[in-house]
């Protein structure tokens, strides 16, 4: 496995597909946070637990809505992320994959709100139930959303709470 990115791999301005897929990683590596020109970024069959914090946006010198300002597609399939570990999306994004992660409690919608292009949402193989989704104070919008994947959990119908996620 990859211990980690060389420290200058933020320099790689012009950057646009990125594969780390099976390096171990239990984190996202920070300096891939403000890549401006990656649209792609693939951390599938890793060993991801979280992926920013606040303090790894700031180190950076990226707000969070600037976040990987060109990401369309996200690869996080077969990790280790909990719900409670889902962070904001960046607002370019059009494809996110969360297959097979330990996700067990409904998705926050402040954590999709950012990303209103968002075409593809798969959540499959995560033990998720009927209330796929938590409002938390924001509205349910996803007006690109044209695939929802919930394959081999325990969704039968789609829907959402108000309720907010337990600590």
């Amino acid at each position: 496995p990859l211990p980690r990115l060389p420290s200058n791999f933020a320099q790689l301005v012009h950057l646009t597909t990125l594969h780390l897929s099976q390096y171990a990683f239990s984190k996202l590596p920070t300096c891939i946070l403000a890549l401006p020109a990656l649209t792609t970024l693939d951390l599938s069959h890793n060993q991801l637990e979280t992926l920013w914090t606040p303090d790894d946006v700031g180190t950076r010198g990226v707000s969070p809505p600037n976040i990987l300002p060109s990401l369309s597609t996200l690869d996080l399939s077969y990790n280790r992320l909990k719900t409670s570990a889902l962070v904001p999306m960046p607002t370019s994004l059009e494809h996110l994959s969360l297959k097979h992660n330990v996700l067990q409690h409904p998705i926050p919608m402040d954590v999709l709100y950012p990303a209103k292009r968002l075409q593809e949402l798969v959540l499959a193989e995560n033990e998720l139930s009927d209330v796929v989704f938590a409002l938390n104070g924001t509205s349910f919008a996803l007006p690109h959303l044209r695939v929802l994947d919930v394959r081999a959990t325990q969704v039968a119908s789609v829907s959402y709470t108000h309720h907010t996620l337990p600590p």
